[in-house]
């Protein structure tokens, strides 16, 4: 095993079991990502499940694979099967995709994005035939986690309500700055539809500064930084709803509202500018930080 199966929740762990249990009906000597599968659907209150199903998949589509796997004429039944190299590779995905999204555990959902990565890595003819693409199935996920907004009256508007799948925790990105680490937070957060990016400055992924004197480019760096935390985590600019804006020096606010009416001047999110005393390294002229519902575009 690639990974400690304390590290998987139990519904994963199910999972495997139901693929080594498809493996030995089929006579087969080891668990291959067809095995897996076949196992992810099975688990029906799994989010890989629910994915699969929403995507159009069928259980028949699935056995007809793992018939084109012949059994070696050595097999025993009584022997225990391990996993294939295949599918080793296929639970590494799973666990960079659980460290990526910031989640302590792998679930069905993971097993299921590694698979696809492991397709597309491979080429392999299971998830190209099937169409299952780590987009799309990362797309479907989200949906599948996020319950719409509850929003019962007008002075609730001010501060949003969520309610989210119980297994909906939470998704989170890091840009990679040393900050994040040694300060214990993250660059941008994931409930239900809610994202919530931190205050971002024009630091690059060396932890250096860009845009020097200029606070234009540093916002145009900074909003391509929120950009892509969004897009990490299935939204887009389209979904923001507020911005706030942190500037140093006076004479800088037009620049830096110009530079933000570049990229919002068709979405119009409420928006904050304030004016600050300094931030933490003074070639930083500006901070923003953004909050998001997808699909509320």
């Amino acid at each position: 095993m690639p990974t400690k199966m304390e590290s998987f929740t139990q519904r994963a762990r199910r999972v495997l079991s139901k693929s080594q249990e498809a493996a030995e009906r089929y006579q087969h000597n080891s668990i291959e990502p067809e095995h897996l599968l076949l196992g992810l659907y099975q688990e029906e209150e799994g989010v890989a499940s629910k994915v699969l199903r929403a995507l159009g998949i069928k259980i028949t589509q699935i056995e007809s694979h793992i018939e084109r796997l012949q059994p070696p004429p050595s097999h025993k039944g009584d022997e225990h099967l391990g996993l294939s190299t295949n599918t080793k590779r296929v639970l590494e995905l799973a666990v960079d995709e659980a460290r990526r999204t910031g989640h302590q555990e792998i679930g069905t959902e993971q097993l299921l994005i590694g698979l696809t990565k492991f397709g597309t890595e491979r080429d392999y003819p299971l998830t190209t035939e099937l169409r299952l693409q780590t987009g799309t199935v990362q797309q479907q996920v989200l949906e599948i986690l996020s319950l719409p907004p509850a929003l019962p009256s007008a002075p609730a508007m001010l501060h949003p309500t969520f309610t989210t799948a119980a297994s909906a925790v939470r998704s989170q990105v890091s840009s990679g700055t040393i900050w994040e680490d040694q300060y214990g937070y993250a660059r941008a957060v994931r409930v239900g539809n809610w994202i919530s990016v931190s205050g971002t400055t024009a630091a690059d992924e060396n932890s250096q500064v860009v845009g020097l004197d200029d606070p234009a480019e540093q916002t145009r760096y900074i909003l391509k930084k929120i950009e892509r935390a969004l897009t990490q985590l299935g939204g887009s600019l389209k979904d923001v709803i507020r911005t706030r804006m942190y500037v140093v020096h006076e004479d800088h606010w037009e620049r830096v509202a110009l530079a933000h009416g570049e990229v919002f001047r068709d979405i119009k999110p409420v928006s904050t500018l304030i004016l600050v005393k300094g931030l933490i390294d003074p070639k930083m002229l500006v901070e923003i930080e953004v909050d998001a519902i997808v699909g509320g575009s």
